[in-house]
């Protein structure tokens, strides 16, 4: 799932302007909040993205 968000979204990144994750709960992958900052798709990249949907 995380190399598909990567490959469809390559401009994913983490919000450098926001507060950073850190551990909360006793879980060792529960980080949060992670917020992440995604450039949107130009116009003909998100046509071809809706083809055959």
């Amino acid at each position: 799932m995380i190399s598909q968000l990567l490959t469809r979204y390559r401009s994913l990144r983490r919000d450098g302007a926001a507060e950073p994750p850190r551990y909360r709960g006793y879980m060792p992958r529960s980080f949060s909040p992670l917020h992440a900052v995604v450039e949107p798709a130009a116009q003909d990249e998100r046509e071809k993205s809706h083809v055959g949907q």
